[in-house]
C-alpha cells in the first residue's frame, strides 16, 4: 500500500495544530456550524481535528480517509452532514471540480 509508511500518520497534535483548529473552529462557527451540527472531516488522516473537534464538544464529528483503516468505512459517505470539510486533499485529484461534486 502506498501510504503504508506514510510519516503524517504518526503526526501527534502540537501547540501550532491546536491553534490552527481553534482557528478552523472558529471560521466554521462564523458560518453558522455550532457543536450540535453534523461534520464530516474528509480525507482526515488519523483523524486528528476529528478527535479535536470531539474534545471540544462537536459529538457529530465523523471522517473519512480511504487510507486509513479507521477512517475507511465508505457508509460516512452516505450519511448526511450539515458542514464538510477537506484539508489538504483537493491538490492530489486530477479533477478538482470532480472532486468537489
Amino acid at each position: 500500500m502506498y501510504y503504508a509508511d506514510y510519516p503524517l500518520k504518526n503526526q501527534k497534535v502540537t501547540f501550532s495544530e491546536r491553534v490552527g483548529y481553534s482557528n478552523r473552529v472558529k471560521l466554521l462557527e462564523r458560518q453558522g456550524v455550532s457543536s450540535a451540527s453534523r461534520m464530516l472531516d474528509y480525507g482526515c488522516g488519523v483523524g486528528l481535528f476529528v478527535d479535536f473537534l470531539r474534545k471540544k464538544g462537536f459529538g457529530h464529528a465523523f471522517g473519512y480517509d480511504p487510507f486509513v483503516a479507521g477512517y475507511s468505512d465508505p457508509e460516512a459517505l452516505q450519511r448526511t452532514y450539515d458542514a464538510v470539510v477537506s484539508y489538504d486533499v483537493i491538490e492530489h485529484y486530477d479533477d478538482p471540480r470532480e472532486f468537489l461534486r
